[in-house]
């Protein structure tokens, strides 16, 4: 897994992706359902990884990372910023709660900032 290219592949909403996020969408489960059927949002299957929801907001460039689960996340994250660039968007975004994420992700190049009951990450 460590060094190999990520392989993302769109997926359409589905009672497997639904239960493959549970934990990461918690009480969002619904609007980013939602979120997804209506195509505000796309949901990724990532090759030996997992799953993710992204979201792009036009209005500040920023590819939003709305939930994952899998394995080998920190490769994903590290990744991120420079396919979102690669891909002419200007910063990642994504929120959480797990107490565990900001060690996580301290080896990685995101500013910090604190949220209503989370903790907000931007990679750029």
């Amino acid at each position: 897994m460590a060094g190999e290219a990520l392989t993302f592949t769109r997926l359409d909403w589905s009672p497997e992706v639904a239960a493959g996020l549970s934990r990461a969408m918690g009480d969002d489960s619904e609007l980013i359902a939602n979120e997804v059927k209506a195509g505000i949002a796309e949901c990724w299957r990532i090759k030996n990884h997992g799953l993710m929801v992204t979201r792009l907001e036009l209005d500040n460039n920023a590819l939003v990372l709305v939930a994952g689960e899998g394995r080998g996340m920190v490769q994903i994250l590290e990744a991120m910023p420079a396919l979102a660039k690669a891909n002419g968007v200007d910063l990642v975004r994504f929120h959480s709660k797990r107490k565990g994420m900001s060690r996580l992700i301290k080896r990685l190049n995101y500013d910090v900032a604190e949220g209503h009951e989370e903790k907000i990450y931007y990679g750029r």
